[in-house]
């Protein structure tokens, strides 16, 4: 499993979708994305943000989606990139926590 979890590391990478990223990840029933940073003007190299990690969980058809990774820049802002994940994305979302123990 050491290669499977290091490819789809690799496409956890870029900002751009990637088709391998949603044909691996169609239908799950939750998606785990990283989102450091809370709008696409913060964007610095190759990080995901709110838009871009709701655009994967829609492409995905993700039910739930979970947001991990989240950078000092999104600190008191967790509601406001709920709510506009919201606005966008189907399933349910949650920013992930340490220790968050999820059942599924």
């Amino acid at each position: 499993m050491q290669g499977v979890r290091n490819e789809i590391h690799s496409l956890f990478r870029g900002i751009e979708l990637c088709q391998s990223l949603v044909k691996l990840g169609q239908d799950v029933d939750v998606a785990i994305l990283k989102c450091s940073f809370p709008d696409r003007a913060s964007i610095r190299g190759r990080h995901l943000c709110r838009a871009t990690a709701a655009e994967f969980a829609n492409k995905m058809n993700a039910r739930k989606l979970f947001l991990t990774h989240i950078y000092p820049e999104c600190d008191g802002r967790e509601a406001e990139m709920l709510h506009e994940i919201r606005r966008t994305y189907r399933g349910e979302s949650t920013i992930a926590a340490d220790g968050m123990r999820v059942v599924i």
